[in-house]
């Protein structure tokens, strides 16, 4: 008795296969029926009902005809759309320019440039620098007779695809190794960081250095070019008969063992650095032994002149970090501070005195005049952190309040390396 049932569905089973087996070729009128045009099933029961979704039938990934027709249920303007969509209208405005063949695609199209002529619409020249390129060099760029060249900034190389930078070393200029903390304070706007905001993630500012007398009292800041060399501000060696850098300097006691102190062998002056207008603000230090590079003491890059007044200060954003004491403190706090770049003329309009082209200023910040001088002002670009200026403390008639005044590190690139060879 138990076995009734099953012995039922065995009989069932065997008489739907032989059925199967009988039909599996169609008549000519049947098989034609098959390709009728039907609604198309849904992937859920819940999309069956609801009325078509263009964003998911159409852009997130490819669809049909009749799949358009469900979201418009209307046939013309189904038909406008698909024209767009499917067959493609793009090429119809000859966007790709030197005679560069247009292919229309779904939703875009593709240029096929002639010979010497790259980018989405052949608009760049293969043999010139273009800074609008979004896959042209990571670092540096040079027109040549037929293509243009990629180079990198000291300490890294060249990848296979020729135009990205790759480090050499572990220890990198302007490469962060702390890539929480950069995500942080890179988040913060137009806010002014504490080191205690920061959560003392010295890993930020790698490249920072501190300036502190006979009684360890902060004065100025400066930045680390390499193993040997500390840039800052010339008026910060006018102020004490001698003086120490500190690098790696945190106010956690966690990474009170990172900081490095050492002494200055020589003061490298820029020959025509001036008091009264304070052109050429602008010094070299030179350590009596070399900096122990970690994620807390690294050094900036330098950029090449055209990259940097090309590529970096038009980004129009940079941002600025240094040591600042304030009234009654003993001890110097960090500061940041991301800024925008100002051109010759607004900083002319908004300041009260004479600007040459080895000058460079950004908008006012409200902590704007508590960054000591010599405090960098860094820029990314791909990954890699370049640096444009330091802060200068400016003739007497400059006030911190207009906004900052940096000395423009571009116009003195061949002097630093000449030096620190």
């Amino acid at each position: 008795m138990a076995a009734g049932p099953w012995a039922v569905w065995l009989i069932f089973i065997a008489a739907f296969v032989c059925e199967a087996e009988q039909t599996v070729f169609l008549s000519a009128e049947n098989a034609n029926k098959m390709f009728g045009r039907h609604k198309r099933a849904g992937f859920t029961l819940i999309e069956e009902i609801l009325r078509g979704n263009l964003e998911r039938e159409c852009y997130e990934e490819v669809c049909v005809y009749e799949e358009a027709r469900e979201v418009f249920e209307h046939e013309e303007n189904t038909k406008k759309f698909w024209s767009g969509y499917f067959e493609g209208k793009q090429c119809s405005s000859n966007p790709c320019l030197y005679n560069g063949k247009c292919t229309d695609t779904i939703r875009s199209y593709r240029c096929d440039c002639p010979e010497g002529y790259e980018g989405k619409n052949c608009e760049f020249a293969s043999n010139e620098c273009h800074p609008q390129m979004t896959d042209g060099c990571q670092h540096y760029c040079t027109p040549g007779f037929q293509n243009y060249k990629c180079s990198c900034a000291q300490g890294y190389k060249l990848g296979k695809d020729e135009k990205s930078c790759f480090p050499i070393e572990h220890y990198t200029c302007g490469r962060l190794l702390s890539t929480f903390a950069t995500d942080h304070w890179m988040n913060t706007g137009d806010k002014v960081v504490t080191t205690e905001e920061l959560h003392c993630l010295l890993g930020n500012f790698p490249w920072l250095a501190l300036l502190i007398n006979e009684d360890d009292r902060g004065f100025c800041s400066g930045v680390i070019l390499n193993k040997y060399f500390v840039l800052t501000a010339a008026e910060c060696t006018q102020k004490f008969g001698s003086f120490r850098v500190v690098v790696g300097k945190g106010q956690c006691k966690a990474v009170d063992h990172q900081t490095q102190v050492h002494h200055v062998t020589k003061t490298h002056l820029h020959l025509r650095y001036s008091v009264n207008s304070k052109e050429n603000d602008i010094v070299l230090l030179e350590l009596n032994k070399a900096i122990t590079f970690s994620k807390y003491a690294l050094p900036i890059c330098l950029p090449e002149k055209d990259f940097a007044e090309h590529i970096l200060i038009p980004k129009t954003n940079g941002t600025v970090s240094g040591w600042s004491l304030g009234e009654n403190e003993t001890q110097p706090f960090l500061l940041i501070s991301q800024v925008s770049y100002l051109g010759q003329e607004p900083c002319r309009a908004i300041h009260n005195f004479s600007l040459t082209n080895r000058m460079l200023c950004a908008d006012y910040h409200p902590l704007t005049c508590q960054f000591t001088s010599g405090s960098p002002l860094v820029t990314e670009h791909r990954g890699t952190w370049f640096l444009t200026g330091i802060i200068s403390s400016g003739t007497t008639e400059y006030n911190c309040i207009n906004g900052f005044l940096f000395t423009k590190i571009s116009r003195y690139i061949i002097w630093i390396l000449n030096i620190m060879k």
